[in-house]
């Protein structure tokens, strides 16, 4: 699965990192929820994707890195290697900085691959949007 949220060709009028919230940013990551339960992985084979993926979530709001992050455990889509690559860098931790708590738990909850769980999402922390279609 490769990484690219383009906003488009009016990245003048985008507010500024960390800002974005919008339907659209709702509807990728509800498509990344449902491919991750279906079973789809992200196995960034290079550095870059890695960066790809920051640059994009860095520029929305800090909750769609839990949700991602979230997504990611759950479903075990992603090894936990590539989430603390993902969430290593200054940039990353600056922007997760009021949320750096529920990120640690979310880490160190992190499960092996063998127990996946893929049933419901009673267990979904309180900024993951409970909607599945």
């Amino acid at each position: 699965m490769s990484w690219s949220w383009s906003w488009g060709s009016h990245s003048l009028l985008l507010p500024k990192a960390g800002k974005i919230d919008s339907s659209a940013a709702h509807q990728k990551m509800k498509a990344i929820h449902l491919l991750a339960k279906s079973g789809a992985r992200w196995c960034p084979q290079e550095a870059q994707l890695i960066s790809d993926a920051r640059r994009s979530l860095v520029k929305l709001t800090p909750e769609y890195t839990l949700e991602f992050v979230w997504i990611m455990s759950r479903y075990k889509a992603c090894t936990k290697d590539v989430i603390v690559d993902l969430v290593r860098t200054p940039t990353m931790k600056r922007h997760m900085v009021q949320h750096s708590q529920k990120l640690q738990e979310l880490l160190s909850k992190w499960e092996a691959p063998a127990s996946a769980k893929t049933s419901s999402m009673d267990d979904a922390p309180d900024w993951v949007d409970g909607e599945e279609q």
